[in-house]
């Protein structure tokens, strides 16, 4: 298995012609002491490092509270203190906290509208200019984008927020009566028995849209709004080629399993390994591991490599 995995990272980098010519340049190194923390009263699961490795946060109790401490700096007290994030470029940070008059979201040091709940972590977009979070309003939830509440829902999956890659576009998961639907920038999309969890994704130029549904007892992957084959099942995807042009992911039926591009069935097995269908980097070429017959191979452009 190992050594067919290692197979397909060969070929896709010979076919992309990636060349290591670069130049190993000196690197200055230096540290910085950040924040000293004392492990009698940090929570130790909200322990978090900026991705720019500038900045270090965490949630201690203090007495019958907590507070938030950010590089040593300790902020005020509440009820209750979530996990902190960061945005992706390490200058913002935000967390959710609990008063008595409700919870509400900490947005660099200032204290949002409060909701009766908000459920799971804020979620920054790419940028880090947008925040968006799911909280509770009676009985509805809805998302709440850069301080304003968008439509109230049945329901709103936790984690399935997602911002687009150049963070114009924002969609999420709603539930509608007893249907679930894709929401994407505020509109509806069709609704379905069910939305794959965390299925939904954008191709890299923010510009098309997939994730997958369901419909009765099977399932099928909606593309820029187009509905794909049914299935029994989609083990793997979709997820979009590196040039935006293609969509792919694994289908199965009762007994055997297939790779799909573009709507395009490739040739079925017994079984597509989850998480081994890579594009190459220009997009143009399509490798993954099959098995059938108790043998496994590599499958390149659809030719099998035995």
């Amino acid at each position: 298995m190992f050594r067919t995995l290692f197979t397909i990272l060969v070929v896709l980098i010979s076919l992309a012609g990636i060349v290591s010519s670069q130049e190993v340049s000196d690197r200055e190194v230096s540290e910085k002491l950040v924040a000293q923390v004392d492990f009698s009263t940090l929570v130790q699961e909200t322990l978090r490092v900026s991705p720019d490795l500038r900045c270090v946060a965490y949630a201690v109790k203090a007495g019958d509270k907590m507070r938030m401490v950010v590089n040593g700096k300790e902020k005020k007290d509440y009820e209750w203190v979530g996990t902190p994030v960061f945005s992706p470029d390490g200058k913002r940070i935000a967390y959710v906290v609990k008063t008595g008059e409700g919870m509400c979201l900490v947005l660099d040091e200032k204290e949002g509208e409060r909701h009766e709940e908000i459920f799971d972590s804020p979620v920054f977009s790419p940028d880090g200019k947008h925040v968006a979070y799911v909280a509770r309003i009676g009985e509805k939830k809805c998302v709440v984008l850069d301080g304003k509440k968008d439509k109230q829902f049945d329901d709103v999956l936790t984690r399935s927020v997602v911002f687009s890659p150049n963070s114009k576009h924002i969609a999420y998961t709603a539930k509608i009566a007893d249907k679930w639907c894709m929401v994407i920038d505020g509109k509806e999309q069709k609704q379905y028995d069910g939305i794959g969890i965390e299925s939904f994704v954008f191709s890299a130029d923010s510009s098309r849209t997939s994730y997958v549904a369901q419909t009765g007892e099977n399932w099928l992957v909606v593309s820029d709004g187009k509905e794909g084959k049914q299935y029994y099942g989609i083990e793997s995807g979709p997820a979009f080629s590196p040039d935006s042009k293609k969509v792919v992911y694994i289908a199965r039926s009762a007994t055997q399993a297939c790779v799909v591009v573009d709507s395009k069935e490739e040739k079925q097995y017994e079984d597509v390994v989850t998480g081994s269908v890579v594009f190459s980097p220009d997009g143009k070429r399509l490798a993954y591991v099959a098995r059938t017959g108790g043998k496994t191979f590599a499958v390149i452009d659809g030719k099998e490599q035995r």
